[in-house]
């Protein structure tokens, strides 16, 4: 699952 962080401004990826 792909998550973007708008704080980060970076993509995180999850297994969940």
């Amino acid at each position: 699952m792909c998550h973007e962080s708008g704080i980060s401004g970076t993509v995180i990826w999850s297994d969940t």
